[in-house]
């Protein structure tokens, strides 16, 4: 009994070993899996913890390799331009540079420049009411047009210069497009300026003179016409302002200006004209018409040229110019003359009159005499140092209009009277009075003759060919009076005339 008692406990005791080391088993296993569990729970809280730092730190070494990469391109490689970076406008001429080098950028900028400048420049005069509309045209090439600044080296510092984070802000910021740079040109000044001298001819509208006439002894005037020139300057000024808007001239298909014009009045207006109503110089001389037909026929063609004649302020007539050329073919005949001390007989004969006629009324006028010579001899129809002579391409007699109105002057011949009348403004103060006095200074008697024999002629026979003149050197002075009262003596010329002995022929024959 007791064997079997210890044997059931052993067993008892066996059993209950093994339900403890069960139970103890099932107590480690649901340990280890408690540890288990939390060293997985601990490693996942390490993994969260971790992971923004581990995507940080690739965010930067990302970076770091990129800055290093882009930093290696741009310091080291040689500079493009920034993508994104343009010239010209988004709507109108537009260049792409980005990605260009130096070369390649220059280039692409120097065919646009050469096309912009084929672009057509017109200057224009716009039409008026009796005038049409004025044209001139040429290149902006022509003009020495260009680009007005270097857009290549403006566009390689774009996001190649600075530090790195300017370069990589300016970089972005030209590939949003704000790197866009608007085109500009300028034209050479003395370009245009030679270019305006050489046409504006084209563009000028000459001032007329308001006209004068005398029909039936009164004035009548025709209206002055307004000119006007073209001013260069500012001409200039508004063509380069066109030609700086590269967009606007490009969009217009061309460059159109309009001329600067300034308004021009005539030298005379239509009021001065009406001032020219006074006569302020009139002078007659007297001729034989039974003595000379051909000399009078001479002093009646040249006063009708002469006659009507418009002279404005500071312009000049001279006689040669009005009265000439002494032919036949321009109406004269041949008459006598001075020739070498001799009278000769020449066409125009005798016009010498009218020169001095002229002359005298001139000084009755005031008018500035700026070209007077006296004969070689004295002269019957006017006074000594009063004449005025005239010889083709040798003498002349000019004078000016030195007054502030056009003057008018009238001449006619017939009945042996030729008469010239200056009309104009007058200017005297009452009571002034104008004289002339003749001064001789020196007599110069005239020789022996001069005897030609002639054998034509009998023994017997003698003829006065040429009658003696007694020579002369005169002054004459003009005389200004005020009420009477001699003011001023003023010395006009001095004139000299060679004496000339008289000429006679004799006869010799039987």
């Amino acid at each position: 009994m007791k064997e079997k008692s210890w044997k059931r406990g052993a067993a008892e005791r066996r059993q209950d070993n093994v339900t403890k080391r069960k139970r103890a088993g099932k107590n480690d296993r649901t340990t280890r899996k408690d540890e288990a569990a939390g060293r997985e729970a601990e490693k996942t809280r390490g993994r969260a913890a971790w992971t923004p730092r581990l995507i940080l730190g690739i965010a930067i070494f990302g970076l770091l390799v990129f800055g290093i990469v882009l930093a290696r391109q741009l310091i080291l490689a040689e500079p493009v331009i920034a993508p994104g970076v343009c010239i010209g406008s988004r709507d109108g001429v537009c260049l792409a540079l980005g990605g260009m080098n130096r070369e390649q950028a220059q280039e692409a900028v120097a065919k646009l420049e050469e096309m912009l400048a084929q672009t057509t420049v017109i200057v224009e005069r716009e039409a008026s009411e009796d005038r049409a509309a004025v044209q001139i045209g040429c290149t902006l090439k022509d003009l020495g047009w260009h680009l007005e600044h270097d857009y290549v080296e403006e566009a390689l510092r774009i996001g190649n210069t600075g530090g790195f984070l300017q370069r990589y802000r300016e970089r972005r910021a030209a590939g949003m497009g704000n790197y866009c740079y608007t085109l500009t040109g300028e034209v050479e000044p003395e370009a245009v300026k030679d270019w305006l001298e050489r046409e504006k001819a084209q563009f000028e509208i000459p001032a007329v003179n308001a006209g004068i006439g005398r029909i039936d002894g009164r004035f009548c005037y025709t209206e002055h016409r307004q000119g006007s020139s073209l001013l260069t300057a500012q001409t200039l000024l508004a063509l380069s302002a066109g030609a700086e808007a590269v967009d606007e001239f490009v969009r217009e298909g061309e460059l159109r200006v309009r001329a600067v014009m300034q308004p021009e009045l005539p030298e005379v207006t239509t009021e001065d004209a009406m001032r020219c109503d006074t006569l302020i110089g009139s002078y007659t001389t007297a001729y034989r018409v039974e003595a000379g037909a051909a000399r009078a026929h001479n002093l009646t063609n040249g006063a009708e040229k002469l006659n009507r004649t418009v002279l404005y302020p500071g312009e000049e007539l001279s006689c040669e110019a009005v009265l000439g050329p002494f032919t036949q073919e321009n109406g004269y005949l041949g008459a006598g003359s001075y020739a070498a001390g001799n009278i000769v007989e020449s066409i125009g004969g005798g016009v010498c009159q009218i020169s001095s006629t002229l002359y005298n009324a001139v000084l009755e006028a005031e008018l500035a005499v700026t070209e007077r010579s006296s004969h070689s001899m004295t002269v019957s129809y006017v006074p000594l140092g009063r004449d005025a002579a005239i010889a083709w391409q040798y003498k002349d007699f000019r004078f000016q209009n030195s007054t502030r109105t056009p003057i008018y002057i009238e001449a006619e011949a017939g009945n042996g009277r030729l008469t010239i009348r200056i009309w104009g403004e007058e200017t005297g103060e009452n009571g002034r009075e104008v004289q002339f006095e003749s001064v001789i200074v020196r007599e110069i008697p005239p020789g022996d003759d001069i005897i030609t024999r002639d054998a034509s002629y009998p023994a017997g026979y003698r003829q006065v060919t040429q009658k003696a003149r007694t020579g002369y050197e005169v002054n004459l002075y003009k005389i200004v009076l005020i009420d009477g009262q001699e003011t001023s003596r003023e010395l006009v010329n001095t004139s000299r005339y060679a004496a000339e002995p008289a000429h006679v022929t004799v006869g010799t024959g039987r």
